[in-house]
């Protein structure tokens, strides 16, 4: 296999990674400092697996299709099944939704999706139900509200008439309006 390397530079020119590809211009290798991870690929070209592996851990994750779209993956710490990631589409192949469950079956975190005619995202919420409550993946310092259970972020989008996002709206738990921003075109 002919791989292609790329190295990263950080700002001040240190090599951050080491990037190998295949072939398809796919990354099969990459290496940093004392990490390492690697991509194996199925017969159709799509992620099958990656191992990450760091100076004290191992993890893997495993990738599960359905009709060409991603139903499933499976994370292992080490050799042990830590977490399921559940992926569901609408009749237009876009994502709907998306669950994290514990190999317990506890839900840990869901993402939702919602478009308009056009398929166009009109609404993504993000709900983190714990069990830690200070660690909120991707919910940006968004508080556990004891009340709810829950961490809740809502973004909602609205376009302009050619089509253009228009607006950005972000709401948290109770809908507090955290921050809106609005987009001009010329």
């Amino acid at each position: 296999m002919k791989l292609k390397e790329e190295w990263v530079f950080d700002s001040l020119d240190n090599v951050e990674w080491y990037i190998f590809y295949n072939e398809n211009e796919k990354p099969v290798e990459c290496h940093h400092s004392k990490n390492q991870i690697r991509y194996y690929y199925n017969e159709k070209g799509s992620l099958e697996c990656e191992v990450f592996n760091d100076e004290n851990d191992i993890s893997e994750h495993i990738y599960f299709y359905e009709n060409d779209l991603l139903k499933q993956l499976k994370i292992y710490k080490g050799c042990q099944p830590e977490r399921i990631i559940y992926y569901d589409y609408d009749e237009n192949k876009n994502i709907i939704s998306e669950h994290v469950r514990y190999i317990n079956g506890e839900l840990y975190f869901s993402k939702l999706y919602e478009y308009d005619d056009e398929q166009r995202l009109t609404k993504l919420r993000r709900v983190f139900y714990g069990p830690d409550k200070n660690e909120n993946d991707g919910l940006n310092n968004v508080d556990y509200d004891e009340s709810l259970k829950a961490a809740i972020m809502e973004e909602n989008f609205k376009y302009n008439k050619v089509g253009l996002l228009k607006e950005l709206k972000l709401t948290t738990n109770n809908k507090n309006v955290k921050f809106v921003t609005v987009y001009e075109y010329k």
